[in-house]
């Protein structure tokens, strides 16, 4: 792929935008943003994500956003400008609806994210320039891709489709061959020739002839029949990686074999067949409630009364269960939400 050698590069509509200045960012940094903020720019500067700009051209502003439960932050430059001038494109991502048609009855599973996903793919040196932002006095450009330009999605799923079609495929970790073939997209291209030909019907039969694996962004959880099978199974996943130079974050995922394991802000229970929401997006829900009923007391003049608090019938959060049809999950799901009463609605 032209993206891996060369780098990716900005579509315009009408062309590229004029140069522009937005300022200088997070010169009101706290001491505990500080630290990790120096800590964060000396690292993406030596892993190359990002390098020194020479010349002052297209500055946008940069911005952190909290990593919840944590004290770390997510750096994120203000490409809004940038992104009008962009061409826009859909996305369209696998979610958990899919794990329906993949999840049979006592199925064992094993998550993963992979380790700075975005930045695997390189922004082409020609275009480099538009992705400048001035750091506290430090002016540096987005030499990988970054969160917050528009097209980032759509090019980093098309990418991580190179290494799904790998994990689906039942020999890929065993020959070379195939890996490149698989990242010269030519598997692909023939996969859907395939799918074509019969209708569909051909296609998601190769499709799911190798691992049962469900990939969202950076994302993925794999399917296994049993235990011992997620052992082998992580083996394989750690030769792909490998051989397509992609890393595996080990602080995030759930890399032991489990029945249920949360993800996407989910618990799965393989067991049960469920998905339920976690007790921390519960407390997540009634607290953006809170704030909500909050601003709409000060805004209607107290015409909430002031001790009102969300119970957790209110909010009860909807239940996803699927239930058997012959070997595998059926498409049909059963979700409900009762109200304060307990009646169903």
């Amino acid at each position: 792929m032209q993206w891996i050698t060369h780098g990716v590069k900005l579509r315009w509509k009408r062309g590229p935008p004029p140069p522009f200045d937005h300022g200088v960012s997070l010169r009101d940094a706290t001491r505990q943003q500080q630290v990790w903020l120096d800590a964060e720019k000396e690292r993406l500067l030596e892993n190359g994500a990002w390098t020194r700009a020479t010349r002052r051209s297209h500055v946008s502003r940069a911005f952190l956003v909290p990593k919840p439960g944590t004290n770390k932050w997510r750096l994120v430059v203000d490409f809004r400008w940038l992104n009008q001038w962009c061409v826009k494109n859909r996305v369209k991502m696998e979610t958990l609806k899919k794990l329906r048609r993949l999840a049979k009855p006592g199925d064992w599973c094993f998550s993963f994210d992979l380790q700075d996903g975005f930045h695997a793919l390189g922004i082409h040196p020609d275009f480099q320039k538009f992705m400048q932002f001035d750091l506290q006095g430090d002016l540096l450009q987005c030499s990988a891709m970054p969160f917050g330009w528009s097209d980032s999605p759509r090019v980093f799923c098309k990418f991580v489709r190179v290494m799904v079609e790998a994990l689906r495929s039942p020999q890929a970790a065993e020959d070379r061959r195939e890996i490149k073939r698989l990242r010269d997209g030519s598997a692909v291209r023939q996969r859907w020739s395939v799918r074509r030909r019969t209708g569909g019907a051909g296609g998601d039969a190769n499709r799911h002839s190798g691992m049962r694996v469900l990939p969202y962004m950076d994302d993925f959880l794999v399917l296994v029949d049993s235990q011992r099978e997620g052992f082998l199974r992580r083996e394989k996943v750690q030769l792909v990686l490998h051989r397509l130079g992609l890393r595996r974050n080990e602080k995030k995922g759930h890399w032991e074999p489990t029945q249920v394991v949360e993800h996407l802000g989910l618990e799965v229970d393989l067991k049960l067949g469920q998905f339920r929401v976690t007790e921390r997006r519960v407390h997540k829900i009634h607290a953006r409630r809170r704030r909500s009923c909050a601003m709409q007391r000060e805004i209607g003049g107290g015409f909430l009364p002031g001790d009102w608090r969300p119970s957790r019938d209110s909010a009860n959060p909807c239940t996803w269960q699927y239930q058997r049809r012959g070997s595998t999950y059926g498409s049909s799901t059963s979700c409900w939400r009762r109200n304060a009463a307990g009646e169903r609605r």
